[in-house]
């Protein structure tokens, strides 16, 4: 088959349906990665969004919960994945290879050291700014529900914390 990968985008903090598309891949043997740039800190039965599959990525876009102006992250727990990512990010070069050489294509997509602490500190804030965020976020949809025609969107009862 020509589908190499599943690539599930949570959006507004909802994640996808991780139970379908676990199995989906796994019954298919391919990937499964997730874009977890709407969703930094949800969880799906109680597990990080980001985590389920081949890899997550995480967008630090300056329109994103966590934002460092630009840059990303991607997480995996695939070696050979993680090597790979890692070399594409550091232009072609694989970790402990002669500096000059270059396996494959690859880019500058290293984040600046500035970028680094700025996302170090919000990382520090993330689960107290989730919290409060979830918290306004229920104020609003019981405000807005009281107006007709109104229906705030439902999350999945799998969705144990959401990061909107």
């Amino acid at each position: 088959p020509r589908t190499k990968a599943i690539i599930a985008v949570h959006m507004g903090g909802h994640p996808a349906d991780l139970d379908a598309l676990k199995d989906l891949a796994g019954h298919k043997g391919i990937a499964l990665v997730e874009d977890a740039s709407h969703a930094h800190a949800s969880e799906w039965r109680g597990k990080r969004i980001g985590a389920f599959g081949t890899a997550g990525t995480f967008s630090f876009q300056s329109s994103k919960l966590m934002t460092a102006g630009e840059g990303g992250m991607i997480i995996s727990n695939d070696n050979a994945f993680e090597r790979n990512a890692r070399s594409v990010h550091d232009c072609g070069r694989m970790p402990g290879e002669w500096f000059y050489s270059h396996f494959i294509y690859g880019s500058n997509y290293r984040l600046s050291e500035w970028q680094g602490a700025v996302l170090s500190a919000q990382l520090g804030r993330l689960d107290e700014q989730t919290r409060r965020r979830h918290q306004n976020a229920r104020l609003l949809d019981r405000e807005l529900s009281k107006i007709p025609g109104i229906t705030p969107q439902k999350l999945d009862s799998r969705c144990t914390r959401n990061g909107q």
